[in-house]
């Protein structure tokens, strides 16, 4: 566990409807496979499947910046694409539900 300080948030948008969507996606907690399990300093190497990553916020700075990211990088191309579909948010943001 590890505890940060921040001002900002980049959210994706591809894939996500709405801002909250894309704040579940953000907090959503993940199971690493494979390679992604490192050496741990406190509790050695980790079995595979057992190391999980995930964010849960403890507290919100008093302002808050979400950089919503737009763009995705097309390798058929080798430009970066503007994401234009829908995306919705609140006009009063709560984000109790993601401490």
């Amino acid at each position: 566990e590890r505890e940060g300080r921040f001002c900002d948030l980049q959210l994706q948008v591809a894939g996500c409807a709405s801002l909250h969507a894309s704040l579940r996606q953000y907090v959503a907690e993940e199971t690493l496979q494979g390679e992604y399990n490192t050496r741990d300093e406190r509790f050695g190497r980790q079995p595979a499947g057992t190391v999980r990553r995930g964010c849960a916020f403890r507290s919100l700075p008093p302002v808050l910046v979400l950089h919503l990211k737009r763009f995705e990088y097309d390798a058929a191309t080798g430009a970066m694409q503007k994401l234009q579909g829908s995306f919705s948010f609140p006009t009063t943001l709560r984000l109790r539900r993601y401490m």
